[in-house]
């Protein structure tokens, strides 16, 4: 098999290991000439690079940039499902989640996130329409506190919020992609988060939720994305 075959059996493989369906479309339609065992790891329409040789995959609608032994890294967050009804969403319960730790846990304090799904023309620094809210650990459950669901409350009927219960986040649309860039405006200590909507219950708006922690003693997460150079060798 001569190494063009080689490499595109390859990525055939790493699409299929890899979760995401978006993957698999974008090694169908690889265009002529460009590298297919680079394509599940590289945005379709437009490279975008967030670190040395980083580049956003083309599959999953959040990523965050880390940093494991100094090896920039990007891990996938995916959507969590909080404990009791859906009427937690609304805050008429109080927030919680099973378990006592996340699963994805950062090893950086200056959170840097990206969202796959902006819509408008605006490239410049706005808020962002999701926020961080801090966790405590009770048992084996992560919940907000009080104080922490009233000013999410508040903040979803457009009232300001207490900024140290609920922690606002800028975005920025990067170039003309679908993509933004978001973070908070300060470091996060360690400790469990979650990330909630600030919009309107009942506005139609993606109610998608995702827990991670701040930990700098953890280990490496699972699956995390590193460039062509850091990659280890098979």
């Amino acid at each position: 098999m001569n190494p063009q075959g080689f490499a595109r059996l390859r990525c055939v493989f790493s699409a299929y290991v890899l979760p995401g369906f978006a993957a698999l479309v974008a090694l169908a339609v690889a265009a002529p000439g460009q590298n297919p065992a680079c394509s599940p790891y590289a945005v379709s329409t437009e490279d975008i690079t967030v670190a040395e040789g980083l580049q956003l995959p083309n599959f999953g609608a959040m990523w965050a940039l880390d940093r494991w032994k100094g090896v920039p890294e990007l891990v996938q967050l995916r959507v969590t499902h909080l404990s009791g009804p859906v009427a937690a969403l609304s805050l008429r319960r109080r927030i919680e989640l099973e378990g006592e730790a996340a699963k994805v846990r950062f090893h950086s304090s200056r959170l840097q996130l990206f969202r796959r799904g902006f819509s408008g023309d605006d490239n410049g620094v706005i808020p962002s329409t999701l926020a961080i809210v801090p966790l405590t650990v009770e048992g084996n459950r992560r919940v907000a506190s009080k104080t922490a669901a009233a000013s999410l409350k508040a903040a979803r009927k457009g009232r300001a919020a207490d900024p140290g219960d609920v922690i606002p986040m800028t975005q920025q649309r990067l170039g003309l992609t679908d993509w933004s860039r978001m973070g908070p405006d300060r470091a996060l200590p360690p400790g469990e988060y979650i990330l909630v909507s600030l919009l309107p219950v009942g506005s139609g708006a993606n109610e998608a939720v995702y827990d991670f922690a701040v930990d700098p003693e953890a280990g490496e997460n699972r699956r995390a994305v590193r460039s062509e150079a850091d990659r280890p060798m098979p």
